[in-house]
């Protein structure tokens, strides 16, 4: 009997362990089904950083994710990434950088062909010609250093050769920040478990159904008719003191997040590039000034400075100013400790400090960074967005790390006179920034809220425009200024359009129509070698008749015959019906000037049957790559031509070189070469015929000057093989010099 009892005894006990297992493990089953479920019904979104591009053949890109800024703002709407893209498998020779920040990475107030990152990529490009340059922007706008820790590790697993870093303004009010009202607490703890729990589709539902009962409660108890700025809605803590606790463990979260991504790229072997931080110091009055016991009011130190600054006293002025701006309670301007950070951490190995406040300063009236190089209090104007893109590609170039040196420098004002932006872009630019700035915090609240967009009347069609892109979601600049090329294009301002389908290549640089529609411009502008340019470009990213057929005809003018062939073959195969004649034209004539009598009977013959006589006409072979001179320069051309022709060419040289720092024109380029065999300085000739070599391989003038200039140098290997290509070109060219017994 004692032992039956035992065995019931140890039976009930081990129940009552089995029950308190299964209590403790069914909850968690049945949320794992829940999980499940949620997943199989694809359900809330998907919080990876980069997923693959949707549209038709580019299922090889990957792209940021343009639904991440759900997974930090759950009260507020958010900004889309940039559109940049680049290979899931990482082609050799390609050099991958990525550029972390928020809104003044972002651009603002401009478009995206205006980010300086797409600056810096095309510095880039011409830099290093035989090197894959991908810059891929990851900014998303009202974030801080939380979202930049967050992006880390699935940047790294791209396998980056650098990262580049601007961050510091937005750690008190961006998305989680400890000023913000689009936050989750105060312990770094919590919010990296909770930015890890996003990723959880049942920690997701559950955030949906607290944010959309804070929403009903907020639109139930908004009487405002007024729309907010994002900076007045993302404020929940408007005055926080310099030096207090919250400043301070903010201040201390935004050195962890840097140091924490710092050691997770220097694991990987990839070099950060971490910028200090530009605010507009002398221009921006301080927003809220705090009576405290132990700190003077940040109202009073500003007008201290503006009075230094009246005496001619600019060191005093600068420090005074940089002491206002970090007294300011109301924190949108990094502090000068955020600076002290950051170059701090640039001491650690692997990291490359980025001097953009030394650099800014430079640029600014009396050292004090101000209205002539911001819009506001943190974005940088035009001007500063180039300054921010040469900073950061001088100190990539130095840091070596590209394992070149780099060739074709050139000043970053070359670049701001040629990129691609116009004056849709400053008009959109301005009716943003006075939007903003007529309301809080640039004015007391209530304070002519909204003033701007109700006052506003339009000066011109281009103003009414941008305004309405200003004002309307729904529309983006990039889609009014294409119906505006479009309409100068069709009203002959050729010029015109074109600058306005370059700020579209700026702005959507992967998308081929933007390419062939430039292209077109400048095939008009007598631009051929970029119009050959960006229809290749185009072919990277769309497979299109019409742009092979344009570099067939674009390959005959330069009397490339055989390239000629194979891109007028590929149109052929491609075309419409209705245009299948005019390709076949055109090859027949590549075919003719080729000697290819066989194909070009057959190419004959199918035009006869389409009843297509006219196309049978092939006029005789003239060189006319040399009566094309692009537009941008083609008056100081024109001039340098005539200079040479009257045996001027030291007046033309005058003339053409400072025309290379307006546009590098092969056309100039080739002139100087001939200026200066005419002067006899046979070094530099060699040095401008090398340049354009490749744009002028089918022309026997130029082939033959190249060859009398290095010979002169006294470089016969080079004079020999380029003789030899004068050969294949033309072998009846006569040696007036007799350069064939020299060589």
């Amino acid at each position: 009997m004692k032992k039956i009892s035992d065995r019931k005894q140890t039976t009930g006990k081990g129940r009552q362990i089995a029950f308190k297992i299964i209590s403790i493990f069914l909850p968690m089953v049945l949320l794992l089904c829940v999980e499940l479920i949620l997943r199989i019904a694809d359900y809330g979104e998907n919080f990876r950083v980069f997923t693959q591009v949707p549209e038709e053949a580019y299922e090889q890109y990957l792209r940021v994710n343009p639904e991440i800024g759900k997974k930090y703002f759950m009260k507020f709407g958010h900004t889309t990434p940039p559109n940049d893209i680049f290979l899931k498998e990482k082609p050799e020779n390609t050099f991958r950088v990525f550029v972390m920040g928020s809104s003044v990475v972002y651009g603002f107030p401009y478009d995206r062909n205006l980010m300086f990152s797409r600056i810096l990529h095309q510095q880039l490009e011409d830099a290093y010609p035989s090197k894959n340059m991908e810059v891929v922007n990851t900014s998303v706008t009202a974030v801080n250093t939380y979202t930049l820790r967050d992006f880390t590790g699935e940047i790294l697993k791209q396998d980056p050769d650098a990262i580049l870093i601007y961050e510091g303004h937005n750690e008190f009010y961006g998305a989680l920040g400890s000023g913000s009202s689009e936050g989750v607490g105060n312990s770094s703890f919590v919010i990296r478990l909770h930015l890890r729990m996003m990723h959880l589709k049942i920690y997701q539902m559950l955030q949906n159904a607290i944010s959309g009962l804070g929403s009903a409660l907020a639109s139930r108890n908004d009487s405002s008719d007024q729309p907010e700025t994002l900076m007045k809605r993302m404020v929940e803590d408007n005055a926080i003191a310099y030096g207090s606790d919250q400043y301070n463990r903010t201040m201390a979260t935004f050195e962890k997040n840097l140091a924490y991504m710092i050691a997770s790229a220097r694991n990987k072997n990839v070099p950060v590039f971490l910028s200090e931080l530009v605010s507009n110091v002398g221009g921006m009055e301080p927003f809220i000034s705090i009576d405290e016991v132990d700190q003077p009011r940040a109202d009073k130190i500003f007008t201290q400075a503006q009075q230094a600054e009246i005496d001619g006293q600019f060191d005093k002025a600068r420090e005074l100013y940089y002491k206002a701006k970090d007294l300011d309670g109301l924190r949108f301007r990094a502090s000068e400790q955020a600076n002290r950070i950051v170059r701090e951490l640039a001491e650690i190995e692997g990291v490359f400090l980025v001097p953009m406040q030394g650099v800014f300063e430079a640029g600014a009236s009396n050292k004090i960074i101000g209205n002539t190089l911001m819009t506001e209090h943190v974005h940088p104007n035009v001007e500063g967005i180039f300054l921010m893109a040469n900073t950061f590609f001088e100190s990539l170039t130095r840091s070596g790390i590209t394992d070149e040196n780099a060739l074709n420098t050139k000043p970053i004002e070359y670049y701001r006179k040629n990129w691609g932006y116009t004056r849709l872009d400053t008009l959109l630019a301005h009716h943003r920034i006075q939007s903003l700035m007529s309301q809080w915090p640039f004015v007391s609240e209530g304070e002519n809220a909204g003033s701007y967009i109700e006052t506003f009347r339009s000066q011109s069609f281009s103003d009414s425009i941008t305004f309405a892109v200003m004002r309307r979601a729904d529309l983006s600049l990039a889609e009014a200024r294409l119906d505006m090329a479009k309409k100068l294009q069709e009203a002959g301002r050729i010029e015109s359009a074109y600058y306005e389908y370059e700020a579209l290549i700026r702005t959507n640089p992967y998308r081929a129509s933007n390419y062939r529609d430039a292209a077109q411009c400048l095939t008009l502008l007598g631009d051929l070698p970029l119009a050959k340019k960006y229809f290749q470009k185009s072919l990277q990213y769309e497979d299109s008749w019409f742009a092979h057929f344009r570099l067939g005809e674009i390959c005959l003018m330069m009397g490339d015959v055989e390239r000629a062939t194979e891109y007028l073959d590929k149109a052929n195969v491609q075309a419409p019906a209705g245009y299948k004649a005019n390709v076949l034209g055109k090859l027949l004539i590549a075919l003719v000037y080729d000697e290819n009598q066989a194909r070009a009977a057959v190419v004959a013959d199918e035009l006869q049957k389409m009843n297509a006589r006219q196309f049978l006409r092939v006029p005789g072979k003239i060189y006319a790559f040399n009566n094309y001179i692009p537009f941008q320069t083609k008056a100081e051309v024109e001039q340098a031509i005539g200079l040479l022709s009257n045996n001027e060419p030291r007046e033309a040289i005058s003339v053409l070189e400072p025309s290379l720092l307006e546009y590098d024109s092969h056309m100039a380029r080739k002139l100087l070469a001939d200026a200066y065999m005419q002067v006899s300085d046979y070094s530099k000739a060699s040095h401008y015929f090398n340049s354009v070599h490749e744009l002028f391989r089918f022309d026997a003038e130029f082939l033959y000057s190249f060859t009398s200039a290095e010979l002169r140098n006294e470089n016969k290997p080079a004079a020999a093989r380029i003789w030899q290509q004068l050969q294949n070109v033309d072998p009846e060219y006569p040696d007036k010099e007799n350069l064939s017994e020299q060589l």
